[in-house]
Parts: structure tokens; C-alpha cells; sequence
């Protein structure tokens, strides 16, 4: 365990957080990335931007020097070279992402998939591949998300041709769980740790400073999925998992449809009730009409 990282100039920048680098080891050489935190304590932003971008793994100081050392070997037999996971590092520091290892431990293996799979794989490459889980609470809908997740995952890593799983899992209760702009940085972390060789130098040149102002969800959806995904060529393969759209609505809004039903006009049937609250928490919903925008923009060979 490490309270500071060092980076190429030698300076000493202090974490709010303990920085381990096993959990760096983990979350860029394992592929099952924890939750960490990084924070650069009182240090001004244009400091906080400059440090983001020295960060070297190479040159990081370790307290348990064997770890670190185990960390290097295990890199040096990646595929992966110090480059990139340097890119990725930066790129982590930059982007804030959101990490889902809860969600992706613990699964049953007898999870059944084969029509999932099936509806993925149909028609071409011309025709979007959308599949729609629905189902009540408690059926097993983030069970599905969850192993679909690992399974392309673990396939992804096998593969000669590259994949990338980019994945969500939208949680009421948590403000970062249910905002758009988080699910971005999100998404992008991952697309740019699955291909750093073609977009680790387009994040490193937008830099920690330009992403932290993307505040306007329509501004950050071109700029973290949309162009990176551009660059990619047809051969690469982009899947996206996103899980709990229901939801993404704030809970004090939801509280405030529901008031709204029950004050719509009692010549209204149940039914139309209940169709126009629908429409009402769809259109309330950011993660839902952040999903329909990439449905609607991004390359028809990104399956979701």
C-alpha cells in the first residue's frame, strides 16, 4: 500500500486516498478493476491536469517493493505494453470512471445465454442490433446483464480480432449510478482500455481538464463515445451492456409522477393512467434518453 505516487519529475503528490497499486495491477492488467478513488488532495486543478498526465507506472513508488516488482513482471508478460497501461492509467484519472465489481462477482455459471446470443448475432453489420430485456422485479434481468457481460468479456480477451464491452449498471439510489455524464466516462474508459493503441493518444490530447467540463450530456456523448468510436475500424467490435434503465429517474421525481396520476381526471381510465405516467418517467429519465440518442447515433456495428 502507497499514500503517494511519484511521478517522472520527481514530485511527491499527495492522495486523499491510499493508492494501491495492486488494485492498478487489477484494474489494467486482470481486467477486474476495484473501485479506487483517486484524489489529488488540496492541489489546484491546473496541478491536479499536469500530474494526471505524468503518472508512469515505471516510476511510481511502492512501500512493498515485491509487489511492485510482481506488478512489472506481470506486465511485462501482458500483452500490453508499459505504454499503454500508462495511457490507461491516465486515462482512469482523467475520465473518473465508475467501476462495477459487485455486479460482475458471484454469478451462477449455468446462467442461460444462447438466445441472447442469438438475437445479438442476427442480420448484418448494416442493421442495428438492439435487444431489449424486460421482465419484473427479482427475474433476473442484472443476473443476464452481469454474465453476458463477463462472458463477452472473457471472450473479448481470447479473441484475435479485439472486443469491447462497454457496460453500466444504473442504480436509483446512487446520484453518480443514474447520470449520464458518469455512464460516459464510464463507457469511454472502457473503450479506450480495450483499443489504447487507437485512442489512448485522442483522451491524452483532450486531457483531464477539457473532460472535466463536459457537463451537457449531448456534448459529451460526441465527445467520449461517438468520435473515439469513429476512429475505430469496421473489423473492431463494440458491444454495450447497460442494466437498470427504470432507474435512471431521480427518486424525487418518481415520487412526483406518482402524485401526478393520482391527480389526472377521473374520466381517465387505469390504463391511459398508466400509459401516460410511462411516457411522463420515460421523458424524465436521462439514462433513457441517453440510451435512445445511442441508439439512434452511434455506428450500426455497435451491438447493445
Amino acid at each position: 500500500m502507497v499514500d503517494s505516487v511519484q511521478s517522472a519529475n520527481g514530485i511527491i503528490t499527495p492522495l486523499v486516498r491510499t493508492w494501491c497499486l495492486f488494485e492498478l495491477w487489477t484494474s489494467t492488467v486482470m481486467g477486474s478493476p476495484p473501485m479506487t478513488d483517486v484524489a489529488f488532495g488540496s492541489l489546484a486543478f491546473q496541478d491536479w491536469n499536469k500530474q494526471i498526465m505524468r503518472l508512469d507506472i515505471t516510476t511510481s513508488k511502492s512501500q512493498d517493493l515485491a509487489a511492485q516488482e510482481r506488478i512489472l513482471r506481470e506486465l511485462l508478460r501482458s500483452n500490453q505494453s508499459v505504454l499503454q497501461v500508462n495511457a490507461i492509467l491516465r486515462a482512469a484519472g482523467s475520465l473518473k470512471p465508475i467501476f462495477f465489481k459487485t455486479e460482475l462477482e458471484g454469478l451462477a455459471e449455468d446462467v442461460e445465454m444462447e438466445a441472447m446470443y442469438d438475437a445479438m448475432s442476427r442480420g448484418n453489420d448494416m442493421v442495428r442490433k438492439l435487444v431489449w430485456i424486460q421482465g419484473n422485479e427479482g427475474a433476473g434481468k442484472s443476473t443476464l446483464c452481469s454474465a453476458v457481460v463477463k462472458d463477452l468479456g472473457a471472450a473479448a480477451s481470447q479473441a484475435e480480432s479485439k472486443q469491447a464491452v462497454l457496460h453500466f449498471f444504473v442504480r436509483q439510489g446512487d446520484s453518480n449510478r443514474r447520470n449520464p455524464i458518469m455512464l460516459l466516462r464510464t463507457m469511454a474508459f472502457q473503450l479506450c482500455s480495450a483499443f489504447p493503441e487507437d485512442l489512448a493518444d485522442y483522451f491524452l490530447r483532450m486531457g483531464p481538464a477539457s473532460i472535466e467540463r463536459l457537463l451537457d450530456v449531448n456534448e459529451a456523448f460526441t465527445d467520449l463515445l461517438v468520435r473515439p468510436l469513429r476512429k475505430l475500424s469496421h473489423e473492431k467490435r463494440v458491444c454495450i451492456v447497460i442494466d437498470g434503465l427504470d432507474e435512471g429517474l431521480n427518486p424525487e421525481k418518481h415520487s412526483s409522477l406518482e402524485m401526478e396520476m393520482e391527480g389526472l381526471p377521473d374520466t381517465f381510465s387505469q390504463e391511459l393512467k398508466e400509459m401516460l405516467v410511462m411516457m411522463w418517467k420515460c421523458y424524465a429519465n436521462p439514462v433513457l434518453l441517453l440510451v435512445k440518442q445511442m441508439a439512434q447515433e452511434l455506428p450500426q456495428y455497435v451491438r447493445m
